[in-house]
């Protein structure tokens, strides 16, 4: 993925196994900003944000996958 468009806000960010991780809340610089599900916060800010962002987000070559209803990202949360 080559950056993230306005359509992808709203989508669920799911996990390498599909666990539904958050949902895209807005794009800014280039990163999708997350509303992580409960209780997740912390291992997704750990395992996706890049170092240079605060809060949890997605940058896009973390993408794997993107569909009407979900994006994939390459993360294991470890559920």
């Amino acid at each position: 993925m080559r950056e993230f468009s306005q359509d992808a806000v709203g989508k669920h960010v799911v996990d390498v196994h599909g666990v539904d991780v958050g949902r895209i809340s807005s794009i800014e610089d280039g990163y999708a900003r997350l509303s992580p599900e409960t209780g997740v916060a912390s291992r997704m800010e750990a395992a996706l944000s890049p170092p240079d962002v605060d809060g949890p987000a997605v940058a896009p070559e973390q993408v794997e996958e993107v569909t009407d209803e979900y994006v994939r990202v390459d993360v294991d949360l470890g559920e």
